[in-house]
């Protein structure tokens, strides 16, 4: 050709050129083009329109008879109607990514991609050994205190740790299992709906920086199981008194109460369903001592005993030796030997027998000690105690005995008796004489009057 612009170019290996395709000319029949391989014949020249072609001016192409050209490769992008160019477009260059340059098999990485891969992995290790130190596991909690505010609580405590890693929360561990989270502000937690002595174990666990502590040191509670509060002793009579009380306090409903006598040890009276809130004990003895106790249980868990109520029934009126005074109000007509105004001291003997609600008394007294004494039972009948003894020989006349009917009432002071014993009483003493005959003589029917006050035995 006439110019170089064919040439190549430095750096790139030249590649066959393709001849355009044969633009159509009105009338003219399209020719073949030339394919890779089959060089025209010589002498053949182009065709109007096919300068890129460079052949001898005076021949055109002529098929010969049985010769085939082999197909012509449509091309992806129909040929401007203007020449080619006269060289190919460079190729692009070559990718760092690994792409495919032949049947299964990639490119390797650029050398450069390599060392700074390497360079980034190298960084990241020594970053993380770095910041390890900066960001410790958090510890333990210590001091962990657990108590049983209520029967069916438990109070866990704990100190914050001192080290580690900020606290952001702490879990809370019941035999085992976790029962609680709260913040790592807080150093408290309340377990709740527990059975009442029921026993259980507690650990506290720091999490802080998305990492978990060791438990802390192992903590038991049992549950409080409260007594019966409030007991008192009401409607005491001489054998019997009745029991009341409350349920405990910072505890659900028992399942049932159970009375104790806790006068010579732990004998158990009675036991209750939770509804009942007091109890009559029966049988007992008057004036005797006695104490009493309740306790609650829920299943198998027992209370302590409630505060113990010493609660004797009612004391017999007058027991023992009883120191009496006498004074004579009256004497009969006639008599000698007693004055109106004349007082002495003496001592009587009470026994009582109190079957329930009333006693009856058994003085053995005396007026004069050199007179037989006597015995009369007194029995209660509206407030007041009285009773007669007869034939108690008291005067004489003419030397015979006479025997009278000795007739005793006596009552309690006003504020004279503790829980039923008296510490104060009065009454009154008449000795009635029914007169009689004596030889030739007579001694007229008469009555000596005496009161009587007294102290307890």
């Amino acid at each position: 050709m006439a110019d170089d612009t064919s040439a190549p170019i430095p750096g790139l290996s030249p590649q066959p050129q393709q001849p355009p395709p044969a633009i159509p000319t009105p009338g003219i029949p399209p020719q073949p083009q030339p394919q890779p391989g089959l060089e025209p014949e010589p002498g053949l020249e182009p065709e109007p329109g096919q300068e890129g072609w460079q052949m001898p001016p005076t021949q055109s192409i002529v098929l010969q008879p049985g010769y085939l050209s082999p197909p012509v490769p449509e091309p992806p992008i129909p040929a401007p109607p203007f020449p080619a160019p006269p060289f190919p477009a460079p190729p692009l260059p070559a990718s760092p990514v690994l792409a495919p340059t032949g049947a299964g098999r990639r490119r390797r990485p650029p050398l450069w991609a390599l060392i700074v891969g390497g360079f980034a992995l190298v960084g990241l290790v020594v970053g993380l050994v770095i910041w390890a130190p900066w960001s410790p596991p958090p510890q333990a909690p210590t001091a962990v205190r657990v108590s049983s505010p209520t029967a069916t609580t438990a109070l866990v405590s704990w100190t914050a740790p001192k080290g580690g890693a900020t606290p952001d929360q702490y879990n809370i561990m019941r035999d085992g299992k976790e029962q609680g989270i709260v913040p790592g502000s807080h150093t408290s937690w309340t377990d709740t709906g527990l059975a009442p002595g029921s026993k259980h174990s507690y650990v506290v666990i720091t999490v802080g920086n998305g990492q978990k502590s060791g438990p802390s040191a192992k903590t038991a509670v049992t549950t409080i199981t409260p007594a019966p509060v409030g007991v008192t002793a009401t409607d005491k009579t001489y054998t019997t008194v009745t029991l009341h009380w409350s349920p405990p306090a910072n505890a659900p409903t028992p399942d049932q109460y159970t009375i104790y006598d806790t006068s010579t040890g732990k004998v158990v009276l009675d036991r209750l369903d939770s509804s009942l809130t007091s109890y009559t004990v029966t049988r007992l003895v008057a004036g005797d001592d006695y104490s009493f106790a309740v306790t609650a249980s829920w299943g198998s868990a027992e209370s302590a005993f409630s505060q113990e109520l010493d609660a004797p029934p009612l004391s017999k009126p007058l027991s023992g030796s009883v120191p009496v005074n006498l004074k004579v109000t009256k004497i009969l007509s006639g008599s000698t030997g007693l004055k109106v105004g004349q007082t002495w001291a003496d001592n009587w003997s009470f026994s009582a027998n109190c079957p329930a609600t009333s006693c009856t008394l058994t003085d053995k007294g005396s007026l004069i000690s050199t007179i037989a004494p006597f015995t009369i039972k007194l029995k209660l009948a509206n407030g007041i105690y009285a009773g007669q003894a007869t034939h108690v020989q008291f005067s004489h006349c003419g030397g015979a005995n006479s025997y009278e009917t000795v007739t005793v009432r006596i009552a309690p002071n006003r504020g004279g008796v503790s829980n039923g014993a008296w510490t104060a009483w009065h009454g009154t003493m008449t000795l009635a004489y029914p007169g009689q005959t004596v030889g030739n003589g007579y001694c007229s029917a008469g009555d000596w009057n005496l009161t009587l006050t007294g102290t307890g035995s």
